[in-house]
């Protein structure tokens, strides 16, 4: 099963993964069996909060931080190019297109744009800081709501 919620989140992972292969000119390969473990591993968080419908960032949040953890991207060895974040850059692109892709009550009402260098440092922070599930719900939360 591929939605979380009403999230069809693993056809958002394909589609991102897709777009930093073109932006990056690199190849990606997604290992699926670390990607059905971060499907399980993101039920069980969303259980260990106890909420019955968690809001649509605090799904982009565990996405995000769970693909980041497990690492189910890699770099094909015929690729053009290396990207030594891909696993964090694909990771939080899907947190913003889900945030942007899916509405409820405290979504904003404009698509979330991050400028580059805010994007970097995400990116860069989520390779090397120590990161929780909560902490990613907490930031799409706050680049989400309107209130």
């Amino acid at each position: 099963m591929t939605f979380i919620n009403n999230i069809d989140w693993r056809s958002v992972l394909h589609a991102e993964a897709t777009r930093v292969e073109a932006d990056f000119k690199i190849i990606v390969e997604i290992d699926e069996a670390v990607v059905l473990e971060a499907e399980r591993l993101i039920r069980d968080s969303i259980s260990a909060i106890g909420l019955i419908q968690p809001n649509v960032a605090k799904v982009a949040g565990l996405i995000a931080f769970w693909l980041r953890k497990l690492k189910p991207l890699g770099i094909a060895a015929d690729s053009p190019n290396r990207l030594l974040t891909v696993n964090e850059v694909v990771a939080l692109r899907i947190g913003l297109a889900i945030c942007n892709a899916y509405k409820d009550d405290c979504s904003k009402g404009s698509p979330i744009k991050l400028p580059a260098r805010i994007l970097r440092d995400w990116v860069t922070s989520f390779r090397y800081h120590s990161h929780s599930p909560n902490s990613s719900m907490i930031s799409f939360e706050l680049l989400m709501c309107d209130a």
